[in-house]
């Protein structure tokens, strides 16, 4: 993946900048995209995760985007601007 450009890096410290979009928590970025989809992983797609809701026990990568979806009743999807 390229390194972002000035307009995807403003964009992303924006979303940072919001918190968690589950918690409100200190974000890291989550890079969405559905290879099955036809989406691939790129810096326009990002959504804001707080560690927890990340990579944690009730995070995106643990759960995977269904049950994430279910759990926090949330379309990630929508979030990361499909």
């Amino acid at each position: 993946m390229k390194p972002m450009n000035t307009a995807q890096r403003k964009h992303a410290a924006n979303l940072a900048e919001k918190g968690c979009c589950v918690c409100g928590g200190v974000a890291l970025l989550h890079h969405e995209h559905s290879k099955a989809r036809g989406f691939m992983k790129s810096h326009d797609h990002l959504v804001p995760l707080c560690w927890e809701h990340h990579v944690g026990p009730t995070g995106r990568h643990t759960l995977g985007r269904e049950a994430f979806d279910d759990m926090h009743n949330m379309d990630i999807w929508r979030e990361a601007g499909y």
